[in-house]
This record gives structure tokens, C-alpha cells and sequence, in this order.
């Protein structure tokens, strides 16, 4: 694949991703499932995918199950605080409370 052609594919990726990014909020606010119902549904489909993309090559060390339950709560809280807020809320909060360098 040449230089061009990668570029290409790399900018449709990143407008993809931001695509999905900016309506997991509105998804979240119109679905009828619970907070915990959506945060494990968007966590098995992120396993199924890490899985496929691994393919068995990954180990689980502590810090991995450690990052996986830091990653697990964060979830789970932004998931319960967008359905009982409005959509803009934890979005900001999160981006308010990143650390600057």
C-alpha cells in the first residue's frame, strides 16, 4: 500500500472512530437498558473485538487485570452519569478533569 493510499485510510479510521464517539452519548440517552445492561454490552463487544485482534497473543499480567478494572469503573460511571444527565455533561466533567501537561 503506498504512502497516499494509507493516508487515505488512516483519515477515514479517524473520522470513523469520531464519528462513533460523538453519538455513544445520544445512543446511550434513547436505548431502554439500564446503565449496567449498556456498559456490558459495549464491554462485550470490545472484548470480542480485542479478542479477534489479538488472537490469543496477549498475557494477563496484574497490571493488565488492574487496567481492565480502572477501565471497567470509568465505564460504567460515564454510562450511569450520561443517562441521568444531559448528554454534554460527562463529557465535559471528563475533559475538565484531564490532567495538563
Amino acid at each position: 500500500m503506498d504512502g497516499g493510499r494509507r493516508k487515505t485510510k488512516a483519515a477515514l479510521q479517524v473520522i470513523g472512530a469520531a464519528a462513533l464517539f460523538s453519538t455513544g452519548g445520544a445512543a446511550i440517552k434513547t436505548d431502554a437498558f439500564s446503565p449496567m445492561q449498556i456498559a456490558s454490552i459495549r464491554s462485550g463487544i470490545a472484548a470480542a473485538m480485542l479478542l479477534l485482534w489479538f488472537r490469543g497473543g496477549s498475557r494477563w499480567s496484574l497490571s493488565a487485570w488492574a487496567t481492565g478494572a480502572a477501565y471497567a469503573a470509568t465505564l460504567v460511571l460515564f454510562v450511569t452519569a450520561t443517562k441521568l444527565t444531559t448528554a454534554a455533561s460527562p463529557k465535559i466533567s471528563a475533559f475538565a478533569a484531564r490532567p495538563t501537561a
